[in-house]
């Protein structure tokens, strides 16, 4: 298998990871996506950082209370934007992040 083949089957499987149960490493993801093109070394470093981050923070999950009742379950929603905020590149970022029961969910 190709460096090129491999990383992107990293990230896809970092982005389930990111898009279902952790949301805390979503930016991190998008970030190693622009390397699927051409991995540098740089980006297999981040890979690696973030594969270690994960299994040490593997016991951390999110935690609904049943303070909440079924009619009202303190839906929440936050964005954030910076336009050309890359001087080299002028690329936009974005995210945002769903809050349930006070946790967030997506």
């Amino acid at each position: 298998m190709t460096e090129q083949k491999y990383y992107i089957k990293q990230t896809g499987t970092i982005n389930y990871l990111a898009t279902g149960i952790r949301p805390d490493i979503a930016y991190t993801v998008s970030k190693l996506y622009e390397g699927n093109t051409k991995p540098s070394d740089s980006y297999l470093v981040v890979l690696k950082y973030l594969y270690k981050y994960l299994e040490t923070t593997k016991s951390i999950g999110l935690l609904l209370s049943g303070k909440y009742k079924i009619d009202n379950l303190g839906l929440k929603t936050y964005g954030d934007a910076s336009f050309a905020d890359d001087l080299l590149t002028r690329h936009s970022t974005g995210a945002h992040m769903v809050f349930l029961i006070g946790s967030p969910v997506f």
